[in-house]
């Protein structure tokens, strides 16, 4: 692989991205495509590799045809947008993704991931858990067997996902949330940091608290646009 290339930019997120790409795959230029005006305000460099960054809001980006993709972006919403756009405008199919695994991560050799994933440190996934397109799963994350993990979902540092829990599309879990076994999450939920949640939540909600109650509907992210 000559380059990977990061639809977005966050420079935030920027540092830990490159390092965890770094680790895993055997390549040492990193492209993000910049598509919105965004301040940089944190260092983002990683020793051994270069990182670019084009704006394409003044500058022209050619795709090669050895170029795999990652999202550089967390919001399930943006992901899903971001794809059209970029589809549309450079030929990317979601099989131009790449799956990154950091390889501190304990997964099941019949753990299932769709292209798009990135898992960064210390992930565990146990037995028949699919993971689906684009997903971001972010370090100390645990989760249960036979998951359902839907396509654009965030998972925040230190979530706990029991067993046999569904994901819809689209769903965010904040930092530190715990899902008891058998539930399912509806397309589009945003789960707050510290929830414990002990019942099905239904979709295109925020929802929040120890035990996790609906505050209100996910107005920023409908369902239907995800």
């Amino acid at each position: 692989m000559n380059r990977i290339i990061g639809i977005g930019f966050v420079d935030s997120l920027a540092a830990i991205q490159a390092e965890v790409i770094s680790d895993t795959l055997n390549v040492k230029r990193i492209l993000y495509l910049k598509n919105v005006p965004t301040e940089i305000k944190r260092p983002f460099e990683v020793p051994g590799v270069k990182i670019e960054i084009v704006d394409l809001l003044t500058s022209r980006f050619t795709k090669e045809e050895s170029d795999q993709f990652f999202f550089s972006v967390v919001n399930p919403q943006v992901k899903e947008k971001l794809l059209r756009e970029f589809a549309a405008e450079y030929d990317i199919k979601k099989t131009d993704f790449a799956k990154i695994v950091h390889p501190s991560c304990n997964i099941s050799t019949t753990c299932t991931f769709q292209e798009g994933v990135l898992a960064e440190q210390g992930i565990i996934i146990s037995s028949y858990t699919n993971v689906g397109f684009g997903v971001h799963i972010k370090r100390g994350v645990n989760i249960g067997h036979h998951c359902r993990i839907g396509d654009y979902c965030t998972i925040n540092p230190g979530a706990v996902v029991s067993g046999t829990v569904v994901l819809g599309e689209g769903c965010m879990l904040g930092t530190g949330a715990v899902l008891i076994d058998g539930i399912t999450i509806g397309k589009g939920v945003l789960i707050g940091a510290g929830s414990v949640v002990t019942k099905d939540i239904s979709p295109g909600v925020i929802a929040y608290g120890n035990p996790c109650r609906v505050i209100r509907d996910n107005d920023k992210w409908t369902v239907d646009s995800i």
